[in-house]
């Protein structure tokens, strides 16, 4: 693959998650993706729960949803983060732990400074009002 084209293709991801693909995987394990790597992680994670055995879909969704996480906050990146965090805290009621849900998303929507208005603000929103209270 050229490498524009993968670049290209990361920032498709960022639009429509179903494009995640093997080889965004691994440009994103890899930390090759740039701004768009907590992204592609995030909606890898995403792909492989739906994808995956159920033996296999919680440690493994996990584990990409955290080193989302991880990199959103190591490069300021409170958009991918809020993203992230709320599929985590999405996960954490569907798995019946409103408090880690809570926990996960809380600090992180507390520190929007603007933006509120977006879809991903929205849903946080929503998350807490409805469904975290």
């Amino acid at each position: 693959m050229v490498p524009s084209q993968g670049l290209q293709a990361d920032t498709l991801v960022t639009i429509d998650p179903a494009g995640v693909d093997a080889n965004a995987l691994v440009r994103a394990c890899a930390d090759l993706a740039g701004w768009a790597n907590p992204e592609l992680l995030r909606a890898a994670a995403i792909r492989a729960d739906i994808l995956a055995l159920e033996a296999e879909r919680g440690p493994q969704t996990m584990r990409l949803l955290e080193q989302s996480l991880a990199q959103a906050r190591a490069r300021g990146a409170l958009a991918w983060e809020l993203r992230t965090g709320t599929t985590i805290a999405e996960l954490q009621l569907v798995a019946g732990n409103p408090a880690a849900a809570r926990a996960t998303l809380e600090p992180i929507y507390e520190r929007l400074p603007e933006g509120f208005g977006t879809a991903d603000a929205l849903t946080a929103r929503d998350m807490r009002e409805r469904r975290l209270n």
